[in-house]
């Protein structure tokens, strides 16, 4: 019986721990404002319906191809640049996307 009062506060720490990394980001969630630094961070950002702001940490170089692309249906989504720079991109694609904003941003667009 001692054995067992000693394996069961174990087990259920060992079960909340591996709950826990079910729902780890990539990005940073601080009450409804995530924090992305990259194209695929950013983009399940915008899809968390937990994120209602998105901010780009830092500068980019994103390279060919399109920086957001495929979002789905997101709507009253904010991605704040916050001044950084978005480079090398094709740009921002918002397909099927409703009453979203795209603020202080910096983008170069490779044609």
């Amino acid at each position: 019986m001692k054995t067992l009062r000693f394996l069961l506060p174990l087990i259920i720490l060992f079960v909340g721990m591996a709950s826990l990394t079910n729902d780890v980001n990539a990005y940073l969630n601080e009450n409804e404002i995530c924090i992305c630094e990259d194209s695929n961070d950013c983009t399940d950002a915008l899809k968390d319906e937990y994120c209602s702001i998105v901010n780009l940490a830092d500068n980019i170089e994103h390279g060919m191809g399109w920086f957001l692309y495929d979002l789905g249906d997101i709507s009253n989504k904010v991605f704040d640049c916050k001044g950084n720079t978005i480079s090398d991109s094709s740009g921002l694609y918002f397909n099927s996307s409703h009453n979203n904003t795209i603020q202080n941003s910096n983008i170069t667009i490779n044609l």
